[in-house]
């Protein structure tokens, strides 16, 4: 919980502190070359204990654990922010976007697919830290490698506006202003809260699966099998669905792949998850629409970051909002897991159950279908809701000389 509280701090003051970096790299990019290295080594100190008294391992294991969370969530920020410096206009992000999706979902099935696996064979079954170990390596060198060819090959855009005015701003009013112009805009403040209930839902429907295949399937050796199947299927489909994105407006676009999660959940109710076969067809869909949300992201900060310079002036990178965005998601994931918590103590769970009461299959329905429906339906109002403030930005970027053309609705 501490982790998460001071995650989620970080993840705000960075983005805002982020705006005030000037080097020859840019602003992102040099975090991105040098963050891999410093998670590689907190990664590497996480199963490399020094100490043999109990408390002396539990305070270096958590500071190990501070600080490859931090270190994450400061490289989560940063690459947000560097899409917004490499593109001009909303389609260029889209395409970004949809490029750092397809590679995020990949090694995501690789490592999380394959983890187990990797540790079994280089630590084996009597030795599994140091399993972990050598795939905490493995995973932080290619990590590195990856970040340091990323650095190469993208280039930040000028700035030379947000430039000027953060060299003449005390850090104290920098602060100000960028808190004030995040949460004084009716569009920041909906995207925050679309994100706010979009990471509820990551957390209740990842961490609800596993008790659904347990006790209610009775299959749990399709736990696998299922993250795997859902995000290689999606993986595959990313590239496919991007060329429709630029064909339909943001706000039609975030209420279909809504009512798509909505209407997939909806027949897991008439259905019952009877069928694995339909089970499996249903979260396909609803994880199509997980991860479309995830595409749009770059977009949604763009228009987030644009609106509060129609209504006030202010053009920064749109690091506060990212920042901001993390913060909430992060506190999110901490009120989800408690949610699940409660919910799963109320329908009677116990460490250990084998065999599921009517209250724990009730208690996984909520967890596991009425919570992703309902949040699937606020984030859709969300979207319906931004109709008039994307038809403001339409105009305002047209009349605007520092913009390029680029719709965003």
């Amino acid at each position: 919980m501490l982790s998460q509280i001071l995650g989620a701090a970080w993840n705000f003051v960075f983005g805002i502190l982020i705006d005030r970096v000037r080097t020859k790299a840019g602003k992102a990019r040099p975090f991105i070359l040098g963050l891999p290295i410093l998670i590689t080594v907190f990664l590497l100190g996480l199963y490399t204990i020094p100490f043999e008294g109990e408390t002396a391992k539990v305070v270096w294991g958590g500071i190990m654990y501070l600080g490859v969370a931090l270190g994450i969530g400061t490289l989560a920020v940063s690459y947000s922010v560097l899409v917004q410096l490499c593109a001009r206009t909303n389609e260029q992000r889209l395409t970004l976007g949809n490029s750092r999706a397809f590679f995020t979902i990949a090694t995501y099935i690789i490592f999380n697919g394959g983890m187990l696996v990797f540790v079994d064979a280089l630590g084996g079954k009597d030795n599994p830290l140091l399993g972990f170990r050598y795939v905490a390596l493995i995973a932080g060198v290619l990590t590195i490698l990856l970040n340091i060819l990323v650095y190469f090959v993208t280039k930040e855009l000028p700035d030379e506006e947000a430039k000027e005015k953060n060299s003449q701003t005390s850090i104290f009013k920098m602060f100000k202003e960028q808190i004030l112009g995040v949460f004084a805009s009716e569009y920041s403040v909906k995207f925050l809260l679309s994100y706010f209930v979009y990471y509820i839902y990551i957390t209740v429907q990842y961490s609800a699966c596993v008790y659904f295949f347990i006790y209610q399937a009775k299959k749990p050796e399709l736990i696998g099998p299922f993250f795997f199947a859902t995000n290689f299927v999606t993986y595959l489909l990313i590239p496919v669905i991007h060329p429709w994105l630029k064909k339909i407006k943001l706000s039609t676009f975030g209420v279909l792949f809504c009512g798509l999660g909505v209407a997939a959940e909806l027949l897991r109710v008439v259905t019952g998850d009877t069928s694995i076969i339909v089970f499996f067809i249903l979260i396909f869909l609803v994880s199509v629409s997980e991860n479309l949300y995830f595409l749009v992201f770059p977009v949604l900060v763009s228009n987030s970051s644009d609106y509060v310079n129609y209504k006030t002036g202010q053009k920064a990178s749109g690091g506060n909002i990212i920042g901001a965005g993390y913060m909430v998601a992060t506190l999110a994931a901490g009120l989800g897991a408690a949610g699940l918590g409660y919910i799963l103590e109320w329908a009677g769970y116990t460490k250990g159950m084998e065999v599921a009461t009517p209250q724990l299959l009730t208690g996984i329905n909520i967890l596991f279908i009425w919570i992703p429906l309902t949040c699937w339906l606020l984030i859709g109002v969300i979207f319906q809701s931004w109709k008039k403030q994307n038809a403001e930005l339409d105009e305002f970027r047209r009349n605007d000389p520092n913009y390029a053309a680029g719709a965003t609705d």
